[in-house]
């Protein structure tokens, strides 16, 4: 029987294992297709080179794309085949993620209740400060300005009481989600350089650039050509 974590690894490692992949998102590129104007009857030759520029640099990046889905997918697979009989090395960076995300339970859980503590102190003092108001409001409106003047005084003594822990839950988190993305990046990094999934890993990785690179020229090119269009006779 898989464990959940495993499962869990698996789906987040396929789709978000590139550093980027996912941001990739095939359809961030598109079909380019009918982003170029079409060639005018009257075109000179520089614009028509232009065009043609064009052109070769869209069939090279829908196959650079096709490229890295292709890898893609083997990457997955690897990472499929991997994670279901897991090396010592996986396991043992497995358990550095859940050991790092019960430490941050163990460290946040007294930071959390020193916080509910100062609202389980404060807030029937605030709810008895409204009903006071409210009371006062429709029976003796000369107590009004007394009586707001405890609840802005309560209000304020609540915020200062609620500074300190804050603050120590606030840097306890930080601390806690550190350790834990520490250790997953020890995990991803464990799984990427395993012998059976590094080489598609590095495939991927080439084809990102080269997405990257042919995406670049791609946009270079057509900006050419737009504005060759301007006078197309050239």
């Amino acid at each position: 029987m898989r464990r959940p974590l495993i499962d869990t690894l698996e789906s987040r490692v396929l789709f978000h294992g590139f550093g980027g992949f996912g941001g990739f998102g095939f359809g961030d590129f598109g079909h380019h297709g009918n982003g170029i104007p079409p060639l005018p009857s009257n075109a000179g030759a520089v614009t028509t080179a232009a065009f043609n520029a064009v052109q070769t640099d869209l069939t090279a990046l829908n196959t650079a794309k096709g490229q890295l889905q292709t890898d893609s997918q083997a990457y997955n697979t690897a990472v499929h085949t991997l994670l279901q009989t897991p090396t010592a090395a996986i396991m043992s960076a497995e358990t550095a993620v859940q050991t790092a995300k019960s430490a941050a339970k163990t460290l946040l859980q007294p930071d959390i209740a020193a916080v509910q503590a100062v609202y389980t102190t404060y807030l029937p003092i605030l709810r008895t400060d409204f009903m006071t108001i409210w009371t006062d409001h429709k029976t003796s409106s000369a107590n009004l300005s007394t009586d707001k003047a405890k609840l802005a005084s309560d209000q304020a003594a609540l915020q200062a009481a609620l500074v300190g822990p804050l603050k120590t839950l606030q840097m306890d988190q930080s601390s806690a989600w550190t350790a834990i993305q520490t250790a997953q990046t020890a995990l991803q990094t464990a799984i990427n350089t395993d012998a059976s999934v590094a080489p598609a890993y590095a495939m991927v990785q080439a084809d990102q650039t080269a997405v990257s690179s042919d995406q670049s020229t791609y946009t270079m090119d057509l900006k050419t050509y737009l504005t060759d269009l301007k006078n197309p006779t050239m």
